[in-house]
């Protein structure tokens, strides 16, 4: 690892939700340059499944190799978003018309368990984090932190930060990485943090 170096990094450890033990069902999913992680789950995926492909371009449709209620989603969601290169708002307007899709289809096909929506997206340019559930359930935690890098000494690591934007790192993890206060936020419920390509970082409430 001391010897890799990349602009942006992405990494997942997952329990198997819907779908057999194959690669197809493994996150990241990877559609061109374009990356999904997902973090929670939708009940009953099997009664949807069939209506949601039926809202998917040809193209998506084809896409799809595997079995998981991840990758679908991801497959709705990259049907609402038509921009080579989007900026991190429009990721997130497609992703409001994913959870908009869900939640019309959820209503269809009478589930009233909650679908858990923490995913994150990335192209390798920006980074978009959604912090979501389909009701008024706890979501499942999300936090965010930037500064100058995040170095490890002494067994302890930490988010450096200086004043200079020449040198700067973000990251959005699942849970803290530490229990120093000031490293890490908490994404609100309901919202996105969304990363630039100049590694900016900002939130913005879901629509709906």
């Amino acid at each position: 690892a001391p010897k890799v170096g990349s602009d942006c990094i992405v990494a997942h450890v997952r329990a198997a939700s819907v779908g057999g033990v194959a690669e197809a069902n493994c996150h990241p999913f990877q559609f061109k340059d374009r990356l999904l992680m997902h973090n929670g789950g939708l009940e009953h995926f099997a009664r949807i499944k069939r209506d949601l492909c039926n809202r998917l371009s040809e193209e998506m449709y084809g896409w799809v190799k595997g079995q998981t209620d991840s990758e679908h989603l991801f497959a709705l969601m990259l049907n609402h978003l038509e921009e080579k290169h989007p900026t991190p708002d429009q990721v997130a307007d497609a992703f409001e018309e994913m959870i908009a899709d869900l939640k019309q289809l959820m209503r269809d096909h009478a589930i009233t368990e909650p679908a858990f929506l923490n995913m994150v997206y990335t192209d390798g340019r920006i980074v978009v984090g959604l912090r979501s559930v389909t009701d008024r359930s706890a979501a499942l935690t999300m936090y965010y932190s930037e500064g100058k890098k995040y170095v490890c000494t002494d067994n302890v690591c930490h988010m450096v930060r200086s004043a200079d934007k020449r040198e700067h790192a973000a990251m959005i993890v699942s849970e803290k990485l530490t229990d120093i206060a000031e490293d890490f936020m908490e994404v609100p419920a309901h919202h996105f943090v969304l990363v630039d390509a100049d590694l900016s970082v900002r939130l913005r409430a879901v629509k709906g």
